[in-house]
C-alpha cells in the first residue's frame, strides 16, 4: 500500500473551488427536479410515463453531472460519449451500492449476538463489553464493511469513465492509504458535521430560526460538496498517474 502523501497533494492541486461549487449546483439542481417529480401524479398512463421519462432524466444527469466534475478534476476531454458513459457507469455504482447494502443488511440480529457474546464473556471483562457496547461495536463493524465495499466499488469503476488505463487507475486508488482515508475519515466527519447542523436549533424566534436554517443548510452542502469533491479528486489523480 503506498502510504506517502504524494497522492493526496496532487489531489489538492487538481482541486479548485470552481469544483465544489459545480457539486453544489449538481446537488441543487438534481434536489429541485426529484421535488417535481414526486409531485407528478399518477391519474393516467400519460402522467405515469412522464413520471418514468423524468426519473430516468434525474439519474442521466445526476450521472452526467459527477462524470463532468470527475473528468474536469482530471483533466480529461468531456466528450459527449464519455458523459453517457459516465452516467450508465455512475447509474450502475448505485445500484450496487444498494444491492451491496441490502446484502449487509441480512447480517442477522446484532442485540441477539450482543446478548450471547455478553454471556459468555468473562465477569472481569463484562464492564468493558457491555451489552451496549456490544451492539454499538457491530453497528460500527458492518458501517466499516459497508464503506469499504464502497471504495472498492468506486475504484473499479469511476476511472471506466475517462476510459484509459482504467485498471492501473483503480490499483493506484485500492493501494493508497490516502484514498481510503479520504473515504472513511471524510464520510464519518461529514455524517457527523452534518448531523449536528440539521438537529441543532437556536430556538430564538422565527425570524432566527429561518436564517439559522439557511445557514446550516449552506454550509452542510459546502461540507458535503468539499468532501465529495476531494475523493473525486483522489480518483482523478490515480487516473492521471495511470496514464503518465
Amino acid at each position: 500500500m503506498n502510504l506517502s502523501g504524494g497522492l493526496f497533494r496532487e489531489a489538492l492541486a487538481l482541486l479548485r473551488p470552481i469544483h465544489v461549487l459545480a457539486q453544489i449546483a449538481l446537488a441543487v439542481v438534481v434536489f429541485l427536479l426529484s421535488i417535481l417529480w414526486l409531485r407528478l401524479s399518477d391519474a393516467n398512463a400519460l402522467w405515469l410515463i412522464a413520471t418514468i421519462v423524468l426519473g430516468l432524466v434525474i439519474m442521466l444527469t445526476a450521472g452526467a453531472g459527477e462524470s463532468a466534475l470527475l473528468l474536469s478534476l482530471a483533466r480529461q476531454p468531456r466528450t459527449r460519449a464519455r458523459l453517457l458513459r459516465g452516467a450508465l457507469i455512475v447509474l450502475a455504482l448505485i445500484a450496487l451500492w444498494f444491492g451491496w447494502t441490502a446484502l449487509l443488511s441480512h447480517h442477522g440480529d446484532d442485540s441477539l449476538r450482543a446478548g450471547y457474546i455478553n454471556s459468555k464473556t468473562p465477569h472481569l471483562l463484562r464492564y468493558i463489553f457491555t451489552y451496549e457496547h456490544l451492539v454499538l461495536f457491530q453497528r460500527w463493524f458492518w458501517d466499516a464493511i459497508a464503506w469499504i465495499g464502497t471504495g472498492i466499488l468506486a475504484a473499479l469503476l469511476l476511472p471506466l469513465i475517462p476510459g484509459a488505463n482504467p485498471l492501473r487507475a483503480a490499483s493506484c486508488a485500492l493501494r493508497s492509504l490516502s484514498f481510503w482515508i479520504t473515504l472513511i475519515a471524510g464520510a464519518l466527519l461529514a455524517s457527523f458535521l452534518t448531523g449536528v447542523l440539521l438537529q441543532w436549533t437556536p430556538g430564538l424566534g422565527l425570524s432566527v430560526e429561518t436564517a439559522s436554517l439557511i445557514f446550516r443548510l449552506a454550509l452542510t452542502a459546502l461540507i458535503d460538496a468539499s468532501v465529495a469533491c476531494l475523493f473525486l479528486a483522489i480518483l482523478a489523480a490515480c487516473v492521471r498517474r495511470a496514464n503518465s
